[in-house]
């Protein structure tokens, strides 16, 4: 699904954002535990369709509407 405002992120320059804002946009806590489960996030976002989402009740409001 294309995003309205802006294009998708490849998973990796998602990650290297996160962790280059470790700090200041976000906790270094969460940042440690965001890479402790990064492989299992990847996994499970190549496992997709592209059309889902691991966020429950939002795969309905996301397929809604063609954009």
């Amino acid at each position: 699904m294309q995003r309205v405002y802006k294009p998708k992120w490849d998973p990796e320059k998602a990650r290297q954002y996160i962790n280059e804002e470790s700090g200041r946009s976000f906790d270094p806590a969460v940042v440690d535990a965001f890479e402790k489960v990064y492989g299992d996030i990847l996994k499970t976002h190549l496992a997709g369709d592209g059309k889902t989402t691991i966020i429950p009740g939002i795969t309905k409001e996301m397929n809604r509407h063609d954009y």
